[in-house]
């Protein structure tokens, strides 16, 4: 039986060498995790019974200390999957980081822990960025689920009608929004390998909004595609890093400090779109104040 030679991927060739691949895939599904266990078998299993199938799983663990590793072992027979582990805790967008220069594909995915994806969710996009050679991303809209995968609600449509994202549209969608992420996360999005040298990886100094930062500065140099129908579910539970940022409204407010500073460094872009970013994150500081007294006195 085959078991995982799992590296230490700070001491790892950047493409494996304990998994070496026979042939290059067309698509990388990256998988950072740490403590997934009572959701990376269904993320897993959701990834392997895609009805496209030129794809590697690279999983990437941050030092769990659950059960996760195990369950990921179990799944050493299966040659689709590639299996790293940190030399040392990394973080979550370290760690995201960490599972992109360990793909080699030529598209990539990025997929949590506790997510899942519809069954054609790699197909639908592989075929998007087949089709428009020029292309850098392409988004598609998503369900909310709870902790039992029960479907909670039906997105709001990213964008007004799918097609062609033209180049600032994502940034001019943000400010509409009144810099609120509506892209809602990785698992959405599917890029070309080449835009990572054009504009670099996940920002790790934007713990929260890393996503909307990365598809905004990806928006700045390429063109995009929305696809208006659910690709991918986003499960909400109590433990998952998100919802503990959301009961610490101040540090919520201080991440979207450093994505306003993140998107204010851009080249180009002009006074206007400076001034309404600005006037964006002044507006939600009462908000933000509201949410951290309430939550003071409760």
């Amino acid at each position: 039986m085959r078991t995982f030679d799992v590296v230490d991927a700070g001491t790892a060739g950047r493409t494996g060498e304990a998994q070496s691949l026979t042939r290059k895939p067309r698509v990388s599904v990256c998988m950072p995790v740490y403590n997934g266990e009572p959701f990376i078998r269904e993320a897993i299993e959701s990834v392997l019974h895609q009805t496209y199938g030129d794809f590697e799983l690279v999983v990437v663990d941050d030092r769990s200390t659950d059960a996760t590793c195990p369950i990921v072992q179990s799944y050493a027979s299966d040659r689709r999957i590639r299996f790293f582990r940190n030399a040392k805790r990394l973080g979550q967008v370290p760690n995201y980081n960490e599972s992109l220069r360990h793909s080699c594909g030529d598209y990539i995915k990025l997929m949590h822990q506790d997510d899942t994806l519809e069954p054609q969710a790699l197909e639908r996009q592989v075929k998007v960025l087949d089709d428009h050679a020029r292309l850098g991303l392409v988004l598609s809209d998503y369900c909310l689920m709870n902790r039992w995968s029960v479907p909670l609600l039906l997105r709001t449509k990213l964008f007004d009608r799918p097609g062609l994202v033209g180049r600032r549209q994502i940034l001019s969608r943000f400010l509409d929004e009144k810099i609120r992420n509506f892209i809602g996360g990785p698992p959405v999005l599917m890029f070309r390998r080449r835009v990572l040298e054009k504009t670099g990886f996940f920002d790790a100094g934007v713990a929260i909004h890393n996503d909307i930062e990365f598809c905004i500065r990806i928006n700045m140099h390429f063109e995009c595609f929305y696809l208006d129908d659910v690709l991918s579910h986003i499960r909400i539970h109590r433990y998952q890093l998100t919802q503990q940022y959301l009961r610490r409204p101040w540090v919520i407010l201080l991440d979207r400090w450093r994505l306003l500073r993140a998107l204010m460094s851009y080249p180009g872009l002009g006074f206007v779109l400076k001034s309404r970013l600005f006037a964006g994150f002044l507006n939600r500081i009462p908000r933000y104040l509201e949410k951290h007294l309430a939550s003071f006195f409760l």
